[in-house]
């Protein structure tokens, strides 16, 4: 309803427009008729022997002019009756074609002329060479090959029509102009218009016929304005100012911005493609508006697809649906951290994918931090889980000079062309305890030689998933002492715990060592508390020398340091292992309160 309505405001304009035009025009040529006799009054005063020179001009206008209909209708019949004598008859119907144009030029230079006996000549004279000698009428007025039996006439690549002369498509034109202003004829205008020769058997349209043809092509397309990249248009335009304000706005878009207490000079911003504004003709629904145009430009689409994201959605999920690769959607969600996106979050899945790149250029002057070191001092006065800060770190600051390149937002190059210290940073002094912890001199005492073993992850929730034992590092090949007396139960591999010791101990407790190096007992055998069993390793699945302890009681797994801290048992959990794999359990070992083993 809107584009009608828009439609219906254009035809009256245009309308309006014309009235307008015809009445200015009317205005001044009835002040050329004034001015025409005023002259002609004062000349007659000045010579009263012109008077009948005038009578007699007056009468064969008024002649010419009742006889103008029979001369059309009758033209035909002459040509006809002349055909047999005459050669070059396509000449002939291609002047009749354009009779009317002929003949209003003929009257025009009857009625303007001053002299009336040189307008009188020219009529005769054309006359003569039209019906006698044969020639082109059109030849006294351009200068075209006559070689070719007609033209196929094109604008902008369009085929608007089959006509016998070039004359022919540009005296329509000019009518057209003077009265509709359809084509408000320009010089650019002109290198749209093209003309192909036609050398087979034709009928050219008439004049008519060209005319509504023309009308029906500017009715459905509209004299606009396209942006050409490295010679291919891309978008277009109602008017060149919109084109030119399109192109400023890119410009605008990837305008440098300095930051408080920054400096940005001597930009530069160059288009990296070759770029034209050029007149064309095109159909309404192919013009965009400003807006439409940038986004095109630089998106290669004028809409953005945005998605909203749901219950159970991820990044990676939508990169297999939409098939776009994870880092095309964060191009074009340049400020979201895809790691961490919720529900009801908008991401944008339209890849950029630019007609128009900028080499942006400039001069940049800002302040930058320069960090501070750290300074660490080993303390034995503290506990390896302490330190001291004993002198605060303070940034330095530098004052940076740059040259700063980049194409649209993307970084090319940055050379820094100066740096000015304004102030130097201050070293951070920090002491590190490295005095054994209480918790490493209890646990180390019943399963380590003196003075050794740091714990490094202790029994419970470990990164969302339960440790069901205790982590002390040591050097490789450091003895293994049993916890307390008891019987091997199961030497060799288990899956995650890599070379295991299992000993089974009074009460129905069970001790587990893990991740040895070497396994120094064998099943069965008994031994006493603090007796060497093997030596510690950094097999299965560990991340450096250490050994894996566990403590079960009745089959469940409970916490060392709490076991050996309190007489009575404080702490039980059912859970199996979560960072090992399950494995379907032996019948045998189920018996021995031990879980799934590699021999």
């Amino acid at each position: 309803m809107k584009n009608k309505i828009d439609q219906y405001i254009r035809q009256c304009k245009r309308s309006l427009d014309k009235d307008i035009r015809n009445e200015l025009k009317i205005i001044k040529h009835k002040q050329k008729i004034n001015n025409k006799l005023k002259r002609i009054k004062k000349q007659l005063n000045s010579d009263p022997g012109k008077i009948k020179t005038a009578f007699i001009f007056d009468n064969i206008i008024k002649f010419f002019k009742s006889i103008l209909p029979n001369i059309k209708k009758q033209l035909p019949v002459i040509i006809n009756k002349l055909s047999a004598g005459i050669k070059n008859i396509s000449k002939i119907k291609a002047f009749l074609k354009n009779a009317k144009h002929i003949f209003k030029r003929i009257l025009r230079a009857l009625l303007y002329r001053e002299q009336t006996i040189f307008g009188l000549s020219c009529f005769i004279f054309l006359f003569l060479n039209i019906t006698i000698v044969n020639i082109d009428p059109y030849s006294f007025f351009d200068k075209e090959d006559k070689s070719a039996t007609g033209y196929h006439v094109f604008i902008d690549n369009i085929e608007v029509g089959l006509i016998d002369t070039k004359n022919t498509f540009y005296n329509i034109i000019n009518e057209l102009d003077e009265e509709y202003s359809w084509f408000e004829y320009d010089a650019e205008l002109e290198k749209l218009i093209t003309f192909t020769e036609n050398l087979d058997d034709y009928t050219a349209h008439s004049s008519m016929e060209l005319e509504n043809q023309l009308i029906d092509f500017l009715n459905e397309y509209k004299k606009s304005w396209s942006i050409f990249v490295e010679g291919n248009k891309i978008v277009t335009l109602r008017t060149s100012e919109q084109a030119e304000l399109v192109l400023g706005q890119i410009k605008e878009y990837f305008m440098p911005a300095p930051k408080e207490e920054e400096t940005i000079e001597n930009i530069s911003l160059d288009f990296v493609e070759s770029i034209q504004i050029r007149l064309s003709f095109s159909k309404k629904e192919n013009i965009y508006s400003p807006e439409e145009a940038f986004n095109y430009l630089l998106k290669g689409t004028t809409e953005d697809e945005i998605y909203k994201i749901t219950q159970g959605d991820t990044v990676w999920d939508l990169a297999i649906k939409y098939d776009i690769p994870v880092s095309d959607i964060q191009k074009a969600n340049p400020d979201k951290n895809l790691s961490a996106v919720y529900i009801g979050d908008l991401l944008n899945l339209t890849v950029p994918k630019p007609y128009l790149h900028i080499d942006v250029k400039f001069n940049h002057t800002y302040k930058e931090n320069i960090p501070f070191y750290t300074r660490i001092i080993r303390d034995d006065t503290l506990y390896r889980t302490d330190y001291k800060v004993e002198q605060r770190g303070i940034y330095g600051e530098k004052l940076v000079y740059s040259l700063e390149i980049y194409q649209n937002d993307q970084k090319i190059n940055i050379e820094i062309l100066s740096e000015q210290v304004l102030f130097q940073p201050q070293t951070k002094i920090v002491r590190i305890g490295t005095l054994r912890t209480p918790d490493d001199v209890l646990i180390s005492s019943f399963i380590l030689p003196p003075d050794t073993g740091l714990i490094t992850s202790r029994f419970g929730m470990r990164s969302g998933k339960l440790h069901i034992g205790i982590d002390l590092a040591i050097a490789a090949g450091t003895p293994l002492l049993s916890f307390r007396s008891g019987t091997v139960i199961f030497t060799g591999r288990k899956s995650g715990y890599g070379k295991l010791v299992i000993v089974q101990h009074s009460n129905d407790i069970v001790t587990y060592y893990a991740h040895m190096s070497e396994i120094q007992v064998t099943v069965g055998q008994y031994v006493s508390k603090r007796q060497q069993i093997g030596l510690s390793g950094n097999t299965g699945y560990s991340t450096g020398h250490h050994v894996h302890f566990e403590i079960r009681v009745n089959g469940k797994v409970t916490d060392p340091l709490a076991y050996i801290s309190q007489p009575v048992y404080t702490a039980s959990y059912e859970e199996e292992p979560s960072d090992l794999p399950p494995e379907e359990a032996n019948p045998e070992n189920q018996q021995l309160g031990i879980g799934p083993m590699e021999e």
